[in-house]
C-alpha cells in the first residue's frame, strides 16, 4: 500500500497570500462545475498519492484551525483543499475528524457521486518532523507516536455561502429542490448542530445549483453550536423519491459497516501507517487505541441515533408529511417491458396533424399503422432506436385505431383506439342505477386495479369491459406515485367508451393528484414515469397537455364531483362552503378555469396573468384551498360535522357521500354510514360496490382481488 506522506513541505507552506485556484488539464464538465476531477479520483489522490504543498493560508482569520492549501501531485495536477489538523487525542468540540469523514461516507449509502452534498473528505497522516517545519510547536496527535492526523477536504470551485437555503426557489426550481432536499436529509441524519453560514455552500452554476455541507465537525453527538441549529431539522417540504427509496433499502448492518470503522492505522516505529479497516476494536468508543492499532469511527450509540433518525424520517414520509418528487439516477432505467405499449404512448394534436410517440424496450425500427374504417390509412416506419415518433395528417372521421411497436415485433403490434375530436364534458347528474362500483385512489397501481376489477366481473381476461350496464366511478388520484400512470389512464380512456357502448358507464373524477401534474407540480411523479417523458423529450406535464394531448384534453374535460342516483361523489369531499353551487354550476366554473391561459401557464414564472390579485386568489383557492373538493378531509378527520353533512346531502339531493383522498386500511364508513371513505392503502386494493336496497338505499360491499364481496357494516351511532 502506498505510504501516505508528503513528499516535502517547502517554505511556501508558511506563505500567506491570496488563494490560488488552479484547474486540472481540460475544462470541468458543466454538470460538475464545482470539481476539476471526478470525486472518486479526488478522494483517491487525497487519501493515497504523494503530494507537495505549494501554498497555504488561514481560511477565516489568523491562527484559524483550518487552512486553505494548494496541493500538487506527482503528475502535476493541482487541487485546493481545506486542511484541518486534528487535536491531541483525535477529537474535541468543533474539531472531530471522525465526524467529518463519517458525514462524507454516510452520503455514499444513498447518493450517487453527482449528487454528493459533502465534498471529498479524507483522513490523512503526515510525519511530525515535517509538520514542525510548518508549526514549530506542532505535536503528534496520539501519544507515543510521531505522526500528525489531519482532515483534507476538496475546496469547491465556483461556490458561495450566500443563498444556500431559499424556500421560494425550492418551490419553483426542481433541480435546486432536489439538491437542497438531499442536503437537508444528510444534515438531519447526522444531527448537524452548527448553522454558521460558512459551513454551507451553493454552486454558482445556476443550471445545476448543487449545495454542500463543508464543515460537519459539530454533528452526531456533539454539543450544539451557539450559531444556531437550523440544519439539524428538516425544512424542505418535498424530498427526492429515488433518495427515499435508497434510504428505505438501507439496513443497520450497512450503517455499521460503513461508519463503524472509518480509518485505521498501525503503529510502526512510532509512525502511523494507514491500513485497511478491520474488525471494530471497541464499538462503544469513537477513537480506539490498542497496542499497535488506532481506529477512528462512530460509536455504536452514534450509529444507532443515525438509524433512529432515519426511521423517523421514513415514518414521516409514509404519513405524507413530505412530498416526493421523482428524479432518476443517471444509471437508472425503467423496465423495458413496462415502457412499451400504453405505458409509453403519447398522442398529440398538432394543428392539422396527429403525432404519435411510443417506446420500445430495445433499439429497433418502429412501425405505426393508422387504421380508419377498417383500412390502413398510414403505414409509417421510424429509424432504429427506443423512442419513436411519427405524424400524419388529420382527416374526417378521427376515430382511429393505432397499431404501433417495433417493426420486428413477432407477437404483434400494440393496439390503442383514440378519439381525436375534442371530448365532450360528461353529465354530472345521473339517475339511479342498479349497481354502482366506486374505486378510490389508484395512483398508477395498474396490476392491483386490474386484478380487483376482474374479480368484480367488470373486466374480462383481455382487460375489456365486461360490466354490461353497470357503472364504475373513480373518485380521482389515478395519477402520481405509481409507475404505471400512463397505462392506467389509457385503460380508463378505453373503458369509458366500451362501457358506453354497452349502456353502462365509467366515470373519472379529478383529484388533487390530477391537478398537480397538469400544473407541473411533479413532487409525487414516479421516477419511471419521468423517465418515459425524458425518453420522449417532452416535459412531463406536457404529456398531458390539456390543449394538445389526447389524454390531457380528456382529463381536462372530466368533472370533480357528480351524483349518481342518491350517491354524491368527490375526491376529498364536498365541503359546506360549496353549497353556493349546484353540480352544474360548479362544473361550469371548473371547465372555465381549466380552459384559461392562467391554468395552462400556471408554472411559468414569466407569465403575466390578465387578472387582478383577487382573480388569481379565487383560482388558487378553487384548486388548492383546504375546503376545495380536491383537498377537503373534514368528513374523515372529524366527527363534528354531522349537521353540515346533512345540509350538503340535502342540497345536492343525495343520501350518501363517497370520497377518496384520505387513506385508510380498508373501505370505512363514517357518520353512521352517510360517508364512505374508499382510499385504501395499498392503493386500489378494494372496490366499493353499492347495491340498491329497500327504499333505494345503497347497501355497501367491498371487493378485493380475490374472494366474494363483503358487506361493509356502518358504525354504531353517528
Amino acid at each position: 500500500m502506498t505510504r501516505c506522506w508528503m513528499a516535502r513541505l517547502p517554505a511556501a507552506w508558511r506563505v500567506a497570500g491570496s488563494a490560488v485556484f488552479l484547474a486540472a488539464a481540460g475544462p470541468a464538465a458543466a454538470q460538475d462545475a464545482n470539481f476539476n476531477l471526478p470525486v472518486e479520483e479526488v478522494e483517491r489522490r487525497l487519501r493515497e498519492e504523494p503530494l507537495e504543498v505549494l501554498r497555504s493560508q488561514d481560511t477565516r482569520f489568523e491562527g484559524d484551525r483550518t487552512k486553505f492549501v494548494t496541493l500538487q501531485f506527482a503528475g502535476g495536477e493541482v487541487i485546493n483543499v481545506k486542511w484541518a489538523t486534528a487535536p491531541g487525542g483525535g477529537g474535541t468540540f468543533n474539531n472531530q475528524p471522525r465526524y467529518e469523514v463519517a458525514a462524507y461516507e454516510l452520503q455514499k449509502l444513498f447518493l450517487d457521486p453527482s449528487e454528493y452534498v459533502v465534498p471529498p473528505t479524507v483522513a490523512r497522516v503526515v510525519p511530525l518532523e515535517w509538520y514542525r517545519e510548518v508549526e514549530p510547536d506542532g505535536r503528534a496527535t496520539f501519544s507515543n507516536t510521531t505522526s500528525v492526523l489531519a482532515v483534507l477536504q476538496y475546496w469547491l470551485n465556483q461556490a458561495s455561502p450566500n443563498g444556500v437555503w431559499d424556500e421560494e426557489r425550492a418551490g419553483r426550481d426542481t433541480v435546486y429542490a432536489r439538491h437542497v432536499g438531499n442536503l437537508n436529509i444528510l444534515t438531519y441524519l447526522i444531527r448537524h448542530a452548527d448553522s454558521n453560514q460558512g459551513n454551507f455552500f451553493i454552486s454558482e452554476y445556476d443550471e445545476n445549483p448543487r449545495v454542500f455541507a463543508v464543515d460537519n465537525g459539530v454533528a452526531f453527538r456533539s454539543q450544539e453550536s451557539n450559531r444556531g441549529t437550523f440544519w439539524m431539522s428538516l425544512h424542505v417540504d418535498r424530498l427526492p423519491a429515488h433518495t427515499i427509496q435508497r434510504l428505505r433499502e438501507l439496513t443497520r448492518a450497512e450503517l455499521d459497516e460503513r461508519l463503524g470503522v472509518l480509518a485505521q492505522y498501525r503503529v510502526e516505529d512510532g509512525r502511523l501507517v494507514p491500513e485497511a479497516p478491520g474488525a471494530n476494536l471497541d464499538p462503544g468508543r469513537g477513537v480506539r487505541i490498542t497496542d499497535g492499532t488506532i481506529q477512528l469511527g462512530l460509536s455504536d450509540r452514534e450509529i444507532r441515533e443515525v438509524a433512529d433518525r432515519l426511521e423517523d424520517l421514513l415514518r414521516d414520509v409514509e404519513r405524507e408529511d413530505f412530498g416526493l418528487f421523482g428524479a432518476l439516477r443517471p444509471h437508472a432505467r425503467p423496465d423495458p417491458e413496462r415502457v412499451e405499449g400504453e405505458h409509453g404512448l403519447v398522442v398529440r394534436v398538432q394543428n392539422d396533424s396527429l403525432r404519435v410517440s411510443w417506446l420500445t424496450g430495445s433499439a429497433t425500427e418502429g412501425l405505426l399503422q393508422v387504421v380508419r374504417d377498417d383500412r390502413v390509412r398510414h403505414d409509417l416506419r421510424t429509424p432504429s432506436g427506443t423512442a419513436h415518433s411519427a405524424a400524419f395528417p388529420r382527416q374526417g372521421g378521427d376515430d382511429l385505431l393505432l397499431r404501433y411497436g417495433g417493426a420486428d415485433r413477432t407477437s404483434g403490434l400494440y393496439r390503442t383506439r383514440v378519439r381525436v375530436d375534442a371530448p365532450r364534458r360528461p353529465r354530472v347528474s345521473l339517475g339511479t342505477v342498479d349497481s354502482l362500483y366506486v374505486m378510490g385512489d389508484v395512483h398508477g397501481e395498474l396490476d392491483t386495479l386490474v386484478a380487483v376489477l376482474q374479480n368484480a366481473g367488470l373486466l374480462d381476461a383481455e382487460r375489456r369491459w365486461n360490466g354490461g350496464r353497470r357503472h364504475l366511478a373513480f373518485v380521482g388520484d389515478v395519477m402520481d406515485r405509481g409507475a404505471d400512470v400512463s397505462a392506467v389512464l389509457w385503460l380508463l380512456y378505453r373503458l369509458e367508451e366500451e362501457a358506453r357502448d354497452a349502456d353502462g358507464g365509467v366515470h373519472l373524477l379529478l383529484g388533487n393528484h390530477e391537478i398537480m401534474p397538469l400544473l407541473n407540480d411533479l413532487r409525487y411523479v414516479a421516477p419511471k414515469e419521468l423517465a418515459v417523458a425524458e425518453r420522449h423529450g417532452i416535459p412531463y406535464h406536457r404529456l398531458y397537455d390539456p390543449r394538445r394531448s389526447v389524454l390531457g384534453r380528456w382529463l381536462a374535460s372530466r368533472p370533480a364531483m357528480m351524483r349518481i342516483g342518491p350517491v354524491l361523489l368527490a375526491h376529498g369531499g364536498v365541503a359546506p362552503a360549496l353549497m353556493e353551487h349546484s353540480l352544474g354550476s360548479y362544473d361550469d366554473v371548473l371547465a372555465d378555469f381549466m380552459a384559461e391561459d392562467v391554468f395552462y401557464n400556471w408554472s411559468d414564472t414569466t407569465y403575466v396573468a390578465p387578472l387582478d390579485s383577487a382573480g388569481v386568489a379565487r383560482r388558487a383557492a378553487f384548486f388548492f384551498d383546504d375546503e376545495s373538493v380536491f383537498w377537503f378531509r373534514g368528513y374523515i378527520q372529524t366527527d363534528t360535522l354531522g349537521a353540515r353533512l346533512d345540509n350538503v346531502l340535502d342540497h345536492f339531493d343525495a343520501t350518501l357521500h363517497v370520497v377518496g383522498h384520505t387513506p385508510a386500511e380498508t373501505i370505512t364508513p363514517y357518520y353512521g354510514g352517510r360517508v364512505l371513505g374508499v382510499n385504501t392503502v395499498p392503493f386500489a386494493a378494494e372496490l366499493l360496490l353499492l347495491v340498491r336496497g329497500e327504499g333505494n338505499t345503497p347497501v355497501p360491499y367491498r371487493i378485493r382481488s380475490t374472494g366474494p364481496p363483503e358487506r361493509v357494516d356502518p358504525p354504531t351511532g353517528g
